[in-house]
């Protein structure tokens, strides 16, 4: 982390002090092992720093900071005190109060926008999501180089679309989300706003971005940048897809994509036993990790891209989407590639396509046709208190259900 000349920092959970130099790295040396120094009742006291001028101790929970000159010290000091309790604190453990394009920033910023920043600061900082994301500090301060290049128009803009994202409930918080650590937490949409900054920063002019978005209201927005969290090059080609699309045809494909992205696991499935071995397994074992949920997005957007859709066709495929459970969403999906390829020219138009998926609907808005579809996946049903099937190497179970589809158009 950058921060500004030579600045003190002691942590409050060990016995020792550390001082940290200019560096991109934040590296630290011991300094000492006196915590009493350091009275624990009060937010920041006059401390006599190296050059014999009079600067602050900042603390915060677990960490101290101490300016090593009075200039730095007043430039802090007039951040942190526009700011509440846990927001000082937060700044000083984070060590985000003596960044210099944090300072830099701030100094534009009125005291609501502040606040909105030092809220976004803190979600961007949640370990979970870092661990299977961009790293904390690279994120956030590029999100600090962005802004500080940015119009103050575009400023608010990030602000206000960050802290909403972040206080939006979620609709159903106990559909999970999945990590190797365990489940993340469900009470606010943290993955749409990592989804947001991660695109802004990333992309080659932020203002345009805004501007892009800005054709979006504010329920397709929160979708797309869900998916962005999942994947930028599927969120960008879904974008590119929807641009010129009605209102109900953007909510119903971009709702079925943003649930597929936000249940998924961040990890893929690997086939569980070699050829030949015996296993048998519950039917869906595989739902709810990252190359399935892949795959059913890459699927969505190549539709849309490979066949001539009217917007009434597309709003009626999301909604009957996300009307199933996943493994039923994987079946009618399966289905409707199939019968697409089967029955519709790729240079058909709309009304074309529509002849077909009158076909198409007979079997894939049957239930029954779903499940045996999808049960192509599995062997024989195993005998036994739990529904279990014999199971089937990945490879092998993808393209019996691929079979299986293909089927019902012969």
């Amino acid at each position: 982390m950058k921060i500004d000349q030579n600045i003190t920092i002691a942590d409050l959970r060990g016995s020792k002090f550390y001082q940290a130099q200019e560096s991109s790295d934040l590296k630290v040396t011991p300094l000492r092992n006196k915590e009493s120094q350091y009275p624990s009742n009060k937010v920041y006291k006059t401390f006599p720093s190296n050059d014999s001028s009079n600067s602050k101790v900042f603390k915060g929970d677990t960490k101290i900071i101490l300016p090593e000159s009075n200039e730095i010290s007043i430039k802090m000091e007039k951040v942190f005190n526009r700011l509440g309790k846990e927001e000082q604190n937060f700044l000083i453990d984070s060590g985000y109060i003596a960044n210099n394009a944090f300072l830099k920033l701030a100094e534009k910023l009125e005291d609501d926008d502040l606040k909105k920043l030092t809220v976004v600061i803190k979600a961007l900082d949640n370990k979970l999501i870092n661990h299977f994301n961009n790293d904390t500090i690279l994120k956030t301060e590029k999100l600090f180089d962005v802004l500080n290049n940015s119009s103050d128009k575009d400023i608010k803009t990030v602000l206000h679309t960050s802290s909403k994202l972040y206080s939006q409930e979620v609709t159903d918080i106990n559909v999970p989300i999945y990590s190797h650590g365990g489940i993340i937490d469900r009470s606010t949409n943290i993955e749409s706003l990592h989804g947001f900054i991660s695109q802004l920063i990333s992309s080659e002019d932020s203002s345009i971005f805004l501007e892009e978005m800005d054709n979006y209201d504010f329920y397709q927005q929160e979708k797309i940048y869900n998916v962005f969290f999942f994947d930028s090059e599927l969120g960008n080609r879904l974008m590119r897809e929807l641009d010129n699309r009605d209102s109900e045809a953007r909510d119903a494909m971009l709702g079925f994509v943003s649930e597929i992205a936000t249940t998924s696991k961040f990890s893929n499935f690997k086939d569980r036993v070699t050829l030949g071995s015996n296993l048998s397994v519950m039917p869906g074992i595989d739902n709810y990790f990252k190359n399935v949920s892949s795959s059913l997005i890459e699927d969505a957007i190549s539709l849309i891209e490979n066949f001539a859709f009217n917007d009434n066709q597309l709003a009626d495929m999301g909604n009957a989407l996300m009307n199933l459970d996943r493994a039923g969403q994987r079946a009618y999906m399966e289905i409707t590639k199939a019968g697409l390829a089967v029955r519709v020219d790729p240079e058909a138009n709309a009304a074309e396509i529509q002849e077909a998926l009158d076909d198409i609907d007979v079997a894939r808005e049957n239930e029954s046709v779903r499940a045996d579809v999808f049960l192509a996946r599995y062997g024989q049903k195993v005998d036994g208190e739990v529904v279990r099937y014999e199971y089937k190497m990945i490879s092998q179970a993808n393209e019996d259900m691929k079979e299986a589809a293909f089927r019902l158009f012969e």
